[in-house]
């Protein structure tokens, strides 16, 4: 082989590991062929010596190389199968080969990676071996990228197939291409099925969206998580879909949402019943007294602790504002309270919540106060510390309203939190209903002044119309016994006339009294010792007059008259005659009857008479002051409208009562039952 000639080598230049190549030759050839390549390679190779082919063999055995070269000289690599046994060793090594003829052998000796001619200049041997190595390089590289490339599908495709996530590979005309077994599952459907269709969902690479997976009849929708990202599939856009199942997450959600709004429905609910527990709490407060003071102070120790720390309740009072309740949830600072109303008492143009709220009759609300804020509630700085040592962070100050007037304010005060607008709508409420009793307490006061001056009017003028009226009885009687001298028969119809004229007045007057007195509360019962007999036959002489007057039968009936009891004989009396004076009044023709009895431990009287009689729905009616069976200016009879009142008043008053029984059109039965006994006052 002809000498090569000196070259560079960028391996050499770049710093690689030259590659080792085994030299095969024979001992005459080989130092020569190894300087050439030597020369020729400029470092890029580490050659070592074999002389022939079993020595070949056997450095192969031991170790491994880049590249062989064979000088097989007019040799044919055909022939004896020490070049197969050299092929196999070689492994991956670079085998090149140089002959005599290398055209004429190189299609026939695939195993060879390259031929070289013996007469060939070192620079192309160094070229072909090169070229062979770099070719040996990248057949290597390729098969790593494709092994590498193999297992990346691979492992792509084991993720693909057993992700429980359902993908879906969709092509720009948004069809499907690709569906693994989790889509199947998820669609309900086989890839061969799925395959070819449209996926009918907008799919925007980048957005993550929930959808609604319809499938087949018989088969529950699901929920999906839809995430797109863009890739391409056979050359061409494509996107792949990642669906996840979270219909279970999505019950779940909604199952905690109706938890969570089952439970504030809950709340809600628990609250309005407490706050209806609260308010009818309060209403029986404010209905137990029509005492304002009695029934604010209850209201107060109502509110505490239930709605705040502590409450105080002011009134408006002649332009002046009175402090009448005031109530602290700890004991040990009611002594604060009233050092609190004696010392800093609001005034009408103050600026204390309580006075503002009079002024402007709107309920105010403050929350968050502390030691920098409570200045501006207080009147100095010795108020303010006052405050701070009741306690208060939040208070509501809300008026007592009532007809279109502010009657006072109620202030709430908390120590600890901050009210909300639920606390002020029951503040509101409450008061609303506290300024009401209030408003009540005072009409009521009122009323009960203005019937006590009608009571007082009525027995100043029952008892001076009863004096001369008394006088005119005993002037007619002293004439009808003929002391001043005889009448004749006419002035004695005449004079009779007068005192049956005087008596039904009279009778009128007493019933004014009664009532007065009764009404008034003044009415006295003076019990003693009576024999019924001889009240029967009192009551009898006064009302005979009045029976013979309208030519009516009179029948008097006592089955006991030795019987006593232990009453108050003028009002059994009176009783008794204004039954009898009433059932004259109501009794054309016929019979008027008194019965009178002892019971057991019971005294019964009873006036029947055979009138006009009265209706059943008017039968409670006729015992209401001032209530006649026939009203208006038509009526036929006359009289005040009190008899039956004051009558029962009086049974009651005597430990009984006083009952009727009438049909209409055939009379009535007036009973009254009285203890035989009454215990004295």
């Amino acid at each position: 082989m002809n000498r090569a000639r000196p070259g560079s080598d960028a391996a050499a230049e770049s710093g690689a590991s030259p590659a080792s190549v085994l030299v095969v030759a024979s001992a005459q050839d080989a130092p020569s062929l190894q300087r050439t390549l030597r020369s020729a390679g400029a470092g890029t190779f580490r050659l070592t010596l074999a002389d022939d082919l079993e020595a070949a063999l056997q450095r192969l055995a031991r170790e491994r190389f880049d590249a062989v070269l064979l000088d097989m000289g007019s040799r044919d690599p055909r022939q004896g199968d020490a070049f197969s046994r050299l092929r196999e060793m070689a492994g991956n090594a670079v085998l090149i080969v140089a002959c005599g003829d290398p055209v004429a052998l190189g299609a026939e000796v695939p195993e060879v990676d390259g031929w070289v001619a013996r007469d060939d200049s070192a620079e192309a041997i160094v070229d072909r071996l090169r070229g062979a190595l770099d070719r040996r390089g990248l057949r290597e590289a390729l098969r790593a990228r494709t092994s590498e490339l193999e297992e990346s599908e691979s492992r792509f495709h084991s993720i693909v197939e057993r992700t429980a996530d359902g993908i879906v590979v969709v092509d720009g005309a948004g069809r499907v291409r690709f569906v693994n077994p989790a889509a199947e599952r998820l669609f309900g459907q086989s890839a061969a099925e799925l395959v070819g269709q449209e996926f009918g969902f907008v799919a925007l690479a980048g957005e993550t969206t929930e959808i609604d997976v319809v499938r087949q009849a018989g088969r529950e929708p699901i929920v999906a998580e839809m995430r797109v990202t863009a890739t391409s599939w056979d050359g061409d856009a494509a996107q792949v879909v990642s669906l996840r199942d979270i219909t279970d997450r999505k019950r779940a959600e909604e199952q905690g949402q109706r938890i969570i709004f089952e439970q504030a429905a809950r709340e809600q609910a628990e609250r309005a019943s407490e706050r209806a527990r609260f308010l009818a709490e309060a209403g029986a407060v404010l209905d137990a007294s029509l005492d304002p003071e009695t029934t604010l102070v209850s209201l107060a120790e109502l509110i505490v602790p239930h709605m705040a720390d502590w409450c105080i309740i002011d009134l408006l009072e002649q332009g002046r504002i009175r402090r009448v309740a005031g109530v602290h949830a700890d004991p040990q600072k009611s002594g604060l309270l009233e050092e609190l109303k004696d010392r800093f008492p609001p005034s009408a143009e103050s600026v204390q919540p309580a006075a503002r709220v009079l002024r402007s009759g709107v309920a105010e609300i403050r929350r968050g106060l502390g030691a920098d804020t409570l200045r501006e509630l207080a009147v100095d700085d010795a108020h303010a510390r006052l405050l701070l040592q009741l306690g208060i962070r939040s208070c509501m100050a809300v008026p007592l309203r009532a007809r279109e007037r502010c009657l006072g304010v109620m202030t709430f005060v908390c120590g600890e939190r901050d009210f909300d607008e639920a606390d002020l709508a029951l503040a509101e409420e409450v008061a609303s209903r506290a300024a009401r009793a209030l408003e009540n307490g005072r009409l009521y006061e009122a009323a009960l002044a203005a019937n006590r001056a009608k009571s007082d009017f009525l027995a100043v003028m029952s008892h001076e119309l009863r004096t001369p009226l008394n006088a005119i009885l005993g002037y007619t009687d002293l004439l009808l016994a003929g002391v001043p001298g005889e009448v004749d028969d006419t002035q004695g119809e005449y004079l009779h006339r007068v005192r049956v004229s005087a008596i039904q007045l009279l009778q009128m007057i007493e019933e004014i009294l009664t009532y007065a007195q009764t009404e008034a509360g003044r009415a006295e019962v003076r019990p003693r010792i009576i024999r019924l007999g001889d009240v029967i036959d009192e009551i009898a002489a006064i009302a005979e007059p009045l029976v013979r007057e309208k030519r009516l039968e009179f029948r008097l009936e006592v089955l006991q008259p030795d019987a006593t009891g232990f009453t108050d004989a003028e009002k059994l009396r009176q009783i008794t005659l204004n039954l009898l004076t009433n059932a004259v009044k109501f009794t054309e023709r016929g019979t008027i009857g008194v019965r009178a009895e002892v019971r057991g431990d019971h005294l019964l009287i009873a006036v029947s008479d055979t009138g006009v009689g009265i209706a059943p729905d008017a039968l409670e009616a006729i015992f209401e002051p001032f209530r006649q069976v026939e009203q208006g200016t038509t009526r036929r009879v006359g009289g005040t409208g009190l008899g039956l009142s004051v009558s029962r008043q009086l049974a009651r008053l005597l430990g009984g009562d006083l009952g009727v029984e009438s049909r209409l059109g055939h009379g009535s039965t007036f009973s009254v039952v009285l203890p035989r006994r009454i215990a004295p006052a």
